[in-house]
């Protein structure tokens, strides 16, 4: 007999099943923006976790999130409601991924347009328990942006 088939990889568990459950409770209080560290999701996975993200919101309120990540070692990531982009109160303007002190610090920089305003959201994890790696990572990535 043939082998099974291997089941679909579920890129939400084991780490990720928290992070469902609490994007439940923001979509309850229709948060516009959350920014994350620590997402526990992979560059392979992102495409996967966005979806069940955004499907999370519509089942409560209609909006998903748009999920935006760098997914370096642990990542982080920005979502945003969906309704904001679609009616074009928001708009995405670019979107910036960058990685420093092999990994161990990363950030997530998101240009908006909103209300006439245009600015940078920023979802950083710095290098941790070093001093000296958090001050070059704040030079090299954060400075330049202030």
């Amino acid at each position: 007999a043939a082998p099974a088939a291997a089941a679909p990889r579920d890129p939400i568990t084991p780490y990720n099943a928290r992070l469902l459950a609490r994007a439940k409770l923001w979509a309850q209080q229709r948060l516009d923006v959350v920014c994350l560290q620590e997402t526990y999701v992979s560059r392979s996975d992102e495409v996967a976790a966005a979806a069940a993200l955004a499907e999370v919101g519509r089942e409560l309120h209609g909006a998903g999130w748009k999920a935006y990540f760098n997914s370096a070692k642990h990542g982080v990531a920005i979502l945003i409601r969906q309704d904001l982009l679609q009616s074009g109160r928001l708009r995405v303007l670019n979107t910036v991924v960058e990685e420093g002190d092999g990994g161990r610090g990363r950030l997530l920089r998101v240009q908006l347009q909103w209300g006439g305003h245009r600015m940078w959201l920023l979802a950083a994890y710095l290098p941790s328990g070093n001093y000296a790696r958090q001050r070059a990572f704040i030079d090299t990535f954060l400075r330049p942006i202030a």
